[in-house]
């Protein structure tokens, strides 16, 4: 895949995406997990069993022989009550934008935000591990929900991408967990924002939008 019509300016990038095949129109799809959803459910299944009883707030803790931290309820006369382990809520949302090229078919990975963006990047620095390439619909079982962009019809797609960090603090912030690797083209993924705007029956607009810093 490339990028043609490149615009560039002070904290900002602007392209269109173009096949290897030459072609400049794609289906589009965005994919976003559950993880979240499901972190809430369990949270409000679990108290509603506690629904008679009035909780005054939520207070954190950690189990003494398990280590576990916990949430438990405190009532207005300070009577503890319910113990909810946090690590059932260590769940991240993800989402992820493909495309697929309406002449040649080849799919194209646009934008993962567990790969792409300054937090995964930092993320995948913080825990000494490699950042990873690629685009996957699924994470350790993970349900994915899908959905078509620009209502399944084929369009063309210019992307903006935004960046708050200077390439000078980033190479800083960066040194010891990227060593060499922090170049230009770690640096151009980066960005604390995504865009992507599309054509679609000469039509104009923004299909999807993403902060990930």
């Amino acid at each position: 895949m490339l990028a043609c019509d490149l615009r560039a300016k002070k904290g900002a990038v602007t392209f269109r995406l173009r096949c290897d095949c030459g072609n400049e129109t794609f289906y589009a799809r965005q994919g976003r997990s559950t993880a979240g959803k499901r972190a809430e459910a369990e949270w409000e299944r679990y108290w509603h069993k506690y629904k008679w009883v009035p909780i005054f707030s939520f207070c954190s803790a950690t189990e003494r022989k398990s280590g576990r931290p916990y949430i438990y309820g405190r009532t207005f006369f300070g009577i503890r009550v319910g113990r909810f382990y946090t690590d059932q809520l260590r769940v991240k949302d993800f989402c992820f934008v493909k495309i697929t090229c309406e002449k040649c078919q080849k799919e194209h990975a646009v934008f993962d935000s567990r790969v792409h963006g300054y937090d995964a990047i930092a993320e995948a620095c913080d825990a000494e591990t490699a950042v990873t390439r690629g685009v996957t619909e699924t994470s350790d079982g993970e349900e994915v929900s899908l959905r078509r962009l620009c209502k399944g019809k084929a369009c063309t797609l210019e992307v903006a991408l935004t960046y708050s960090v200077p390439h000078e603090d980033f190479r800083e912030d960066f040194r010891g967990a990227l060593g060499e690797t922090a170049t230009e083209e770690a640096y151009a993924e980066a960005f604390s924002t995504i865009a992507l705007s599309a054509v679609v029956d000469g039509k104009r607009r923004k299909v999807f939008d993403f902060e990930t810093a």
